[in-house]
């Protein structure tokens, strides 16, 4: 897992609710703040998945 991917983990693990910091969560995985928001909110993804040909969900449907 990379340390983004950790820090999400981190972030969704957390009680409905629970306040936190995502500097702080940044600075502890050592990402970029603004990049870590962007993903934890589904507002932009991976590289990798993004240039897929076929979203995971339709190719797991293939084989």
């Amino acid at each position: 897992m990379n340390p983004i991917q950790e820090a999400i983990a981190e972030i969704e693990s957390r009680d409905p609710g629970e306040q936190f910091s995502y500097q702080q969560i940044a600075k502890k995985y050592g990402v970029n703040r603004v990049t870590l928001m962007r993903r934890h909110k589904h507002e932009t993804e991976d590289y990798s998945v993004r240039n897929q040909s076929l979203h995971l969900e339709r190719e797991a449907e293939l084989f």
